[in-house]
């Protein structure tokens, strides 16, 4: 399954196919690789791996984006579908004004928020692959404090 597929683009963007353009799959997976990325980097890594031995190989657990719950990363995975591949596309990039470019800068914004709440709320990952996420293996990523 994807995390997002052009139905789920429609209800943010009632208006989106009437620009030429039928069917976003391409950048709905482009988008979802690289929210699958930001996981692994900015949240998995940070919690679970515990550093690098001798020859430069990662010590800890293996990131296994098929063990996250897809639905919880839609909305985020839209928004940088939207921002960085979809919109970029209808964009004129017209000096003097350009509605797909003002959108852009909503949809990046957007996206920073979504990511940010679900990493707040609690990332869902089965741990122990039994195809459901119970409560312990839903991982808060705390932001509020520096760590050295």
């Amino acid at each position: 399954m994807a995390f997002a597929t052009n139905n789920d683009i429609l209800k943010y963007v009632p208006t989106i196919f009437d620009h030429g353009v039928e069917d976003f799959t391409d950048e709905l997976a482009m988008a979802e690789d690289d929210v699958k990325r930001y996981i692994e980097t900015e949240w998995f890594n940070k919690h679970y791996t515990q550093g690098y031995d001798n020859l430069g190989r990662r010590s800890g657990l293996t990131f296994d984006a098929t063990l996250l719950t897809e639905s919880q990363w839609t909305r985020a995975t839209v928004y940088y579908a939207l921002y960085a591949f979809i919109l970029p596309q209808l964009a004129t990039w017209r000096p003097d004004g350009d509605a797909f470019v003002v959108q852009i800068e909503h949809y990046r914004n957007r996206y920073a928020e979504e990511i940010q709440a679900v990493l707040a709320k609690g990332v869902e990952y089965d741990f122990d692959d039994d195809g459901t996420v119970d409560q312990s293996e839903k991982v808060i990523s705390r932001r509020d404090r520096l760590y050295r």
